[in-house]
């Protein structure tokens, strides 16, 4: 199979982090990962090395917590096509927040085809990747 890449799109919701990245060949948009202004099936891919983290973090006493983290969950299905593939770098591997248990979460529905984790070696126990692959469902 032929691995290239057409394009990369860097997104965060913060305009200065982006420009402070220096890379040339990826596109940046600012955005909310909440509401990404992409269409339905768009990605083959998406890598997060420490947004999800925050945010669970960052709704840990949040009354609406559950609801939340399911539309994020709800919104990387949407923008990855199936077949895609979410990979999820972390810190919170193994403890009661990690983000595999919202992410692998029972929708009704086969969200998921397939999900390994591995643990990152010469790293604190809990870094974890994660790769989760999107169901056509």
């Amino acid at each position: 199979a032929d691995a290239r890449v057409a394009q990369v799109v860097a997104i965060d919701n913060s305009l200065p982090a982006l420009r402070g990245r220096g890379v040339s060949a990826v596109e940046m948009l600012a955005a909310d990962a909440f509401r990404l202004p992409c269409r339905d099936s768009t990605f083959d891919g998406a890598v997060d090395k420490g947004t999800i983290d925050w945010v669970v973090l960052s709704l840990i006493i949040a009354e609406d917590r559950n609801e939340r983290l399911a539309a994020l969950r709800a919104e990387f299905l949407r923008v990855l096509h199936p077949g895609g593939r979410l990979v999820v770098v972390n810190g919170l591997g193994g403890t009661d927040e990690d983000p595999l248990g919202f992410l692998t979460e029972d929708t009704g529905e086969a969200a998921w085809d397939s999900v390994a984790t591995r643990r990152l070696e010469g790293l604190a126990q809990n870094y974890r990747c994660h790769r989760l692959v999107r169901g056509s469902g």
